[in-house]
């Protein structure tokens, strides 16, 4: 079964998935100062139904996992509204981003475990929804005592709930087994962890490394990396050669809405239309890659859908 925020479904449902993309990313400390000036969410939830709408209708995608933990803006009533409107599956996330904050100087690792274990298990934000994956992140401060605490806490609830983590990793030297370590020694079972943005170091030999470890690798944000094609397609193909295709998921870590200076250009002025075809990136430019570089429909399909299916069941 796959939690998703309408509540479980089977995880053998029909239709192409998303695994890694996120329909807001904001500011809840503005939102909640400044309202309706900060953020129009009545108009979000409406313009990213139609865009999830014209995604399913277009393209076949029912499943889209939203990844944004709660210091990414979160909002979990968002998500509900959002998915009834649009009718596809939208999967939360709870956990952490790697944003410096002061909770973890003052808890432990088992503390803030608590914290998240009611998250998925009681509801998110006052709500009865309910979270279908983790998130943990490191990022310009690499693993620091603070990161290594919010991953411990994340590898106590994953233990707990079962529920798959998605490592927000940079690939910056041997971060990712850092990371992966931290989780592995609180308990977290190898096959519950996705590790994330594979497309910023795709070289097989590489990732052979980390999918060795019995890990799942999400190559996201391929689209960033425009001259980068080449190497993504070659570099699934070597890998489902190696016999890994059962253990790669494809996305696009794509955000229909953002107020982060990284991604400022997203939000109403971009017409459904375009946010469609940027979502649908995975569909187009990186399938192309990886069929011209010698792929199968049949590998594309696992990653775009089975071995999704299969690393969201809880």
């Amino acid at each position: 079964m796959i939690q998703t925020v309408k509540g479980k479904i089977d995880k053998n449902f029909q239709g192409r998935a998303l695994c890694h993309e996120h329909i807001s990313c904001t500011d809840n400390n503005y939102a909640k100062a400044f309202g309706k000036k900060w953020l129009k969410r009545d108009e979000l939830s409406d313009y990213a139904a139609r865009v999830l709408s014209g995604l399913r209708e277009k393209y076949g995608v029912t499943m889209f996992v939203d990844g944004t933990p709660i210091d990414l803006g979160r909002d979990a009533k968002l998500l509900s509204d959002v998915s009834e409107k649009s009718g596809v599956h939208i999967v939360a996330s709870s956990g952490t981003y790697w944003f410096p904050g002061f909770a973890g100087d003052y808890n432990t690792p088992e503390e803030m475990a608590e914290f998240f274990i009611a998250d998925c298990t009681e509801g998110m934000e006052d709500t009865k929804v309910l979270p279908g994956i983790l998130k943990c992140a490191s990022g310009r401060y690499r693993v620091t005592e603070e990161i290594e605490k919010r991953h411990r806490a994340m590898g106590i609830t994953s233990k707990e709930t079962n529920l798959p983590i998605y490592v927000h990793c940079e690939h910056r030297g041997d971060d990712v087994f850092t990371q992966t370590d931290i989780l592995l020694s609180e308990g977290t079972n190898p096959e519950k962890i996705i590790v994330g943005h594979t497309a910023i170091r795709p070289e097989a030999d590489y990732l052979e490394k980390v999918l060795d470890k019995g890990f799942y690798i999400s190559m996201d944000q391929c689209f960033c990396f425009p001259s980068k094609m080449n190497i993504f397609g070659e570099s699934l193909v070597a890998l489902c050669q190696k016999g890994f295709s059962d253990k790669i998921l494809l996305s696009n870590d794509y955000c229909i809405y953002s107020d982060f200076p990284a991604r400022k250009a997203n939000g109403f002025h971009i017409t459904e239309e375009r946010q469609v075809e940027n979502l649908a990136f995975v569909y187009n430019g990186l399938k192309t890659a990886f069929l011209e570089a010698g792929g199968s429909e049949t590998d594309f399909i696992k990653m775009t859908v089975t071995n999704i299916q299969n690393a969201l069941d809880v």
